[in-house]
């Protein structure tokens, strides 16, 4: 029998959800934050998928022979640890900015300049949970 091997990498965004595990389109188990989870298999091809809410990695398909062992990693999109931070820090910055520039009756100015900032951020973030919900987490071999 071939072992298959999901690690599932410590991230700051979806810290506190499970990630739910099919395979060969069946839920077998959840995977929390930094966990590794190991599964025996028949040799063969086979398909695993992760989804957390509505969003997952699709159907990602791999092969087993011979009772070797497959390795993989599952993790949030393509800077998504970065970007929930830095919006936060940016919207923090505006309030902080606002509510100065309002006590001290100063012209906002530069400030919209921050705010634009944000929005390919927002919108990078929005395909993720949207049009491209099938690609929020990602698998790879490792």
């Amino acid at each position: 029998m071939a072992k298959l091997i999901i690690k599932r990498k410590s991230e700051w965004s979806n810290r506190l959800k499970a990630y739910k595990l099919f395979i060969d389109g069946k839920q077998v188990e959840s995977i929390k934050n930094g966990e590794i989870k190991e599964f025996q298999l028949e040799d063969g091809t086979h398909q695993v998928e992760a989804k957390v809410n509505w969003c997952s990695t699709g159907v990602f398909e791999f092969e087993v022979i011979d009772g070797k062992t497959k390795m993989y990693e599952v993790s949030l999109f393509k800077y998504g640890n970065i970007i929930g931070p830095l919006m936060g820090l940016l919207a923090v910055i505006l309030i902080i900015g606002r509510r100065y520039a309002e006590a001290n009756e100063i012209e906002l100015g530069n400030m919209k300049y921050i705010a634009i900032l944000v929005i390919p951020f927002f919108l990078y973030m929005i395909y993720y949970i949207t049009l491209g919900r099938k690609k929020y987490l990602r698998i790879k071999s490792i």
